[in-house]
């Protein structure tokens, strides 16, 4: 009679451990990989605060503490682009002076660019561009056979030109250029994203959490049965 009754106790003491380890493994691994996911969520959240507060927090306050105005001088453009690369928009560089320290800018910004391009053998290389609404409109006329695309803020504001450029008294280097540029869904937009993202990372602790309090659960359970089945094998 023991000699069948040990066996069979033995299988169900190994069976039950078993399980625990392929249990533990399997937590492990989900628990190790959401814990990843967290830490990727919480770098992503504070990449995005930086960026928010960073570039963009600026729009909120430049229109009511920007009460001061100067003159600013073009020194160059930006090597950076803006509305395509025909033509290239490159933004002017603005220095200005306050308390006898010289500062820089680039502006003036704009919401959008519409470019409408007219492209011929026998088209002349020139072009038109005005503001309306904070929107650069670009007309061009390009010889398609020898065309070339000069910087449109090159007429608009050529260097050593002077602009007016508006600061923030207590603070020269918040600045605008001519005019303000609302910008504010900017930082709302990143502002917003990053929190979204904080939330995601919230709830993602807590699934963690209740899935590790579920696992320990199920632990002392096996446990409970392992003591059981070491008792009757008594």
């Amino acid at each position: 009679m023991y000699y069948f009754r040990y066996p069979a106790i033995f299988q169900s003491v190994v069976d039950i451990c078993s399980k625990k380890q392929r249990g533990e493994q399997q937590m492990s691994e989900i628990q190790i990989t959401k814990l990843v996911f967290g830490i990727f969520l919480s770098v992503g959240s504070a990449v995005l605060l930086l960026i928010a507060f960073k570039l963009y927090y600026k729009y909120l306050i430049q229109e009511k503490k920007c009460t001061a105005k100067t003159v600013g001088t073009v020194v160059r453009y930006t090597l950076a682009t803006r509305g395509g690369e025909n033509p290239p928009v490159c933004l002017p560089v603005i220095a200005y002076t306050v308390n006898g320290k010289t500062y820089k800018i680039v502006g003036p910004e704009y919401r959008g660019y519409q470019i409408v391009t007219k492209s011929t053998p026998w088209s002349e290389n020139n072009y038109s561009c005005f503001e309306k609404n904070q929107v650069l409109y670009i007309n061009r006329s390009m010889n398609s056979m020898f065309g070339f695309s000069p910087n449109p803020m090159a007429e608009l504001y050529p260097e050593q030109s002077t602009v007016d450029v508006y600061y923030c008294p207590e603070n020269p280097k918040l600045t605008y250029v001519l005019r303000y540029y609302n910008k504010k869904w900017s930082f709302w937009l990143t502002f917003l994203s990053a929190c979204a993202v904080l939330v995601t990372d919230f709830l993602t602790l807590i699934v963690l959490y209740n899935t590790a309090r579920k696992h320990i659960e199920e632990s002392e359970k096996i446990q409970k049965r392992m003591r059981f089945v070491a008792a009757t094998s008594d």
